[in-house]
């Protein structure tokens, strides 16, 4: 199976202010938000969520990707191809895609460096 995996921000309104919100850029009258990651099928017609996890403020983004990816492995989805968003791009998460021996195809920037 062909997954995106992606980092969604969920706003959160109320007045209750842990440690597991994250901030960030004032969207939707507020600056605090829960952050998920979450893995989806890519097939045509057949977009669903196969696996995701909530991701407290500052735990390590490769850990939670690695997670979705045993989550995925736990309920019976072989996983072809790996689709990261541009926000999943810090070497421990390709780490972690390496280990976890899927492939991944991620898109880059048009630079003469690239």
């Amino acid at each position: 199976m062909d997954l995106a995996i992606d980092m969604h921000l969920i706003p959160r309104r109320d007045s209750k202010k842990t440690a597991d919100l994250t901030r960030s850029r004032m969207k939707s009258g507020t600056t605090r938000f829960e952050r998920y990651i979450t893995a989806r099928s890519v097939k045509a017609g057949s977009r669903i969520t196969v696996a995701a996890a909530r991701m407290p403020a500052l735990a390590d983004t490769a850990g939670f990707v690695g997670q979705v990816i045993n989550q995925c492995g736990r309920g019976g989805v072989r996983i072809r191809t790996i689709l990261p968003d541009r926000e999943l791009f810090p070497v421990g998460v390709i780490g972690v895609l390496e280990r976890a021996g899927v492939g991944y195809l991620m898109p880059c920037p048009n630079t003469d460096g690239v």
